[in-house]
């Protein structure tokens, strides 16, 4: 996809999340829905004090929290426990990757985790005519129809300078509240960042 070329300083981003990652993965690799299957990602083979590096969205909402190690869910709840596979969720990822690249050039893909991605959607507007938030929702219906991971996503109107800067700070380490008492950057802007959960870009 080719950028068209903008005008002003006024751009449009959308954050693209992918679900509960790991472990939409693994229910896709078992034929099963992400949504409504209650699976973790973690080893089995190791004690039950092992972290959970994914927990599916059904599991969320009966209180597991993501992260949490293998004993602390709760007895008598029935789930998959699946082993991590790495170099599965990089393929998953990276077929993702080449489903943005149908609706945004890759210079304005800023990948910022395996399971997360900025999209600079500024000069796209016009050729898919549609808003940044339409543009989020059939980029989203493509991710589930391409490998039939959900994912959500993030429509915001951010100064063009402010995010660079923001991901320059990143890039050399910088935490928002450094940003933020440099104070070369709006508070607008920060708290954008802090909404969509990013601490480093």
């Amino acid at each position: 996809m080719e950028a068209q070329e903008g005008t002003g300083w006024e751009r449009s981003y959308l954050c693209i999340d992918l679900k509960s990652f790991y472990a939409s993965c693994e229910c896709v690799e078992r034929g099963l829905d992400p949504l409504t299957t209650d699976l973790v990602v973690a080893d089995p083979e190791r004690s039950d004090k092992t972290i959970c590096l994914a927990v599916s969205p059904s599991l969320k909402a009966k209180g597991v929290r993501n992260r949490c190690r293998v004993f602390q869910i709760p007895q008598g709840m029935e789930y998959i426990m699946a082993p991590p596979r790495m170099a599965l969720y990089i393929r998953y990822s990276a077929r993702i990757y080449q489903t943005m690249l149908r609706f945004v050039s890759e210079d304005d893909i800023h990948v910022y985790s395996i399971d997360e991605a900025f999209l600079d959607v500024t000069d796209y507007l016009g050729f898919h005519k549609c808003s940044a938030r339409q543009l989020g929702e059939r980029i989203r219906q493509a991710i589930l129809q391409d490998t039939g991971i959900p994912a959500t996503y993030a429509p915001a109107a951010v100064v063009y300078g402010g995010f660079h800067y923001l991901r320059k700070g990143f890039q050399r380490g910088i935490s928002l509240n450094q940003l933020r008492e440099e104070a070369r950057t709006s508070s607008e802007e920060v708290q954008l960042f802090e909404r969509l959960g990013v601490t480093r870009l």
